[in-house]
């Protein structure tokens, strides 16, 4: 029982980074990122459709697509609400920052 939970856990982590790897290529050919990454194209094509990834054609890859390898790991839902959270942060820092400019403005 147990190992059929593990192994529905990594087929859900292999189509995540099957997606990211996807979206992140774009227009690029599955030939061109694996001639960037220096593995085959069949490679390519096998991640891509949701097979196992090892941990060293990952990095290859997220080299090749200028990518932080955590990014591939991330799911849809976890990429937005992490740059809704930047956003926040910034939102807060920026509107910090206009605020102690307003009040040295007035103490001038």
């Amino acid at each position: 029982m147990r190992k059929i939970t593990v192994d529905r856990r990594l087929i859900g982590w292999y189509k995540i980074i099957s997606d990211n790897i996807v979206m992140l290529r774009g227009k690029m050919s599955q030939e061109e990122l694996a001639r960037r990454a220096g593995v085959t194209r069949e490679t390519v094509g096998a991640i891509e459709a949701g097979k196992s990834i090892g941990l060293d054609t990952l990095l290859k890859i997220a080299i090749a697509l200028h990518a932080e390898p955590a990014s591939l790991l991330m799911s849809k839902e976890k990429r937005e609400a992490f740059f809704a959270d930047i956003d926040s942060y910034l939102d807060m820092k920026i509107s910090e920052a206009l605020r102690r400019y307003e009040q040295k403005k007035k103490l001038s």
